[in-house]
C-alpha cells in the first residue's frame, strides 16, 4: 500500500516529562490504524504533533512520502489534507449545524461568503456538498438547528462530518465513540468503513477495545511515549507486552 502519513523519530518533552520518545509510525492509504495505550502514554500528544498543535522537539511528520508537515501551523496542515476531531468537542455551538460543516470547508468558503445573502455559485455548490455530508451522518433534518442544541452523540457526528467536509487524505480521530450509546457506535463503525472505502486513511485513538478490534486493519500500541508494537488486531491481542502494559490478562 502507499503510505498516507509517515512519522519518523518523533520526540516531545514537557519540562522534565518525556511524552514521546522517538516514535516511528506509518499510516497506509485506505486503512484504519488504531492507536491505543494507557492514559498518559502519549496518544493525544502524538495527534497534536501531527496536526500542528504541538511542535515536536525532534522528528519529521510527512504526508505521503515527501510532503513535510513538521512545523506547519494547524490551518496549513488542514489545507495539505490532514483533518482531525477532538477528544473534547470543538464545534461552533452558537452557529447552525449547516454552518459548522460549511466552515469545515474553509478556506474554500469564507465565513463572510456563508453569511452573505447573495450566494455565489461556488457557495451554493458548497452548501449542497455540506448537506450531503449531513445526510450521510443522519443530520440533514437538523441542518438549520443551532449546533449546541444537538444531543452529545449528534454533536460527535457533526464534528466528524465537518472534519470530512474538507476532503482530507488523512483523518485523525481522538476518541470518536466517547459518550456514544451502543447503537450510535454501530452506526459510527459503518460510517468509518465508508470513509476508508472512499480512500481516506484514518488514525483512530479509542479506548473502546471492542470497537478497535472490530474496526481497525492494524493497531499501534504506545506506552510511556514509546511504540511497543504494531500489528493486526489478533497479533496485538496476543502480544505479551501489550497484555502487561494495557489490555490485562482477562
Amino acid at each position: 500500500m502507499n503510505t498516507a502519513l509517515s512519522l519518523r523519530g518523533i520526540a516531545k518533552s514537557f519540562g522534565g516529562v518525556k511524552a514521546l520518545s522517538g516514535v516511528d509510525l506509518d499510516v497506509d492509504g485506505s486503512e484504519i490504524l488504531g492507536l491505543i495505550g494507557p492514559n498518559g502514554s502519549g496518544k493525544t500528544t502524538l495527534v497534536n504533533v501531527i496536526s500542528g498543535f504541538v511542535r515536536p522537539d525532534k522528528g519529521v511528520v510527512s504526508l505521503g512520502d515527501a510532503h513535510a508537515l513538521t512545523g506547519l501551523q494547524p490551518h496549513r496542515i488542514v489545507r495539505s489534507g490532514v483533518t482531525r476531531t477532538f477528544q473534547n468537542l470543538r464545534i461552533f455551538k452558537r452557529r447552525t449545524v449547516l454552518d459548522n460543516v460549511l466552515l469545515g470547508q474553509t478556506p474554500k468558503v469564507s465565513l463572510g461568503e456563508i453569511l452573505n445573502p447573495l450566494l455565489t455559485a461556488q457557495v451554493r455548490a458548497r452548501r449542497r456538498d455540506a448537506r450531503e455530508w449531513l445526510q450521510r451522518f443522519n443530520l440533514d433534518e437538523r441542518a438549520e438547528a443551532i449546533a449546541g442544541s444537538l444531543s452529545f452523540g449528534e454533536q460527535k457526528r457533526l464534528e466528524l462530518a465537518r472534519a470530512l467536509a474538507n476532503g482530507p487524505q488523512v483523518l485523525l480521530l481522538d476518541e470518536p465513540a466517547g459518550g456514544m450509546n451502543p447503537s450510535e457506535i454501530e452506526e459510527l463503525k459503518v460510517r468509518l468503513r465508508e470513509v476508508r472505502a472512499s480512500g481516506v486513511a484514518i488514525l483512530l485513538i479509542e479506548h473502546n477495545m471492542k470497537l478497535v478490534m472490530e474496526l481497525c486493519d492494524r493497531i499501534a500500541v504506545l506506552a510511556h511515549g514509546s511504540m511497543i508494537t504494531t500489528g493486526t488486531p489478533d497479533a496485538v491481542r496476543r502480544d505479551e507486552r501489550v497484555i502487561r502494559s494495557y489490555l490485562g490478562e482477562e
